[in-house]
């Protein structure tokens, strides 16, 4: 199975529209990334994935959305809750889409070879 990635939410959402995912199913997710500049820090990220059918029965193919959204320092909240904001403003666009075109939502993510 081939991974195909993108770190353009519109991108990602155009490719929603042309193929729609199998099981008409997306997985959305936040991973937290730890900094390599200071244990503290954690990068912040929005997953999605879902997988493809390709015409003719070909193998599946996983499709990947992949979006940092900022750092957390845990230091000021207010910053924190700024970066939380601009990953939920994401998340709600992209659940918006899904809701239109009836695909459902759920959390976690679809592993594929890197």
């Amino acid at each position: 199975m081939g991974t195909v990635k993108f770190s353009d939410v519109d991108e990602w959402i155009d490719e929603l529209h042309k193929d729609l995912p199998d099981r008409a199913l997306v997985r959305l997710s936040y991973l937290f990334k730890p900094s390599r500049v200071s244990p503290n820090i954690r990068h912040l990220l929005l997953v999605g994935t879902h997988t493809v059918t390709r015409p003719g029965g070909e193998p599946h193919q996983l499709v990947r959305f992949e979006k940092y959204v900022g750092d957390l320092w845990g230091i000021n909240p207010e910053t924190d809750e700024k970066v939380r904001e601009r990953g939920e403003q994401i998340m709600r666009k992209i659940e918006s889409v899904c809701k239109d075109l009836k695909i459902e939502v759920r959390a976690g993510l679809i592993e594929g070879p890197e």
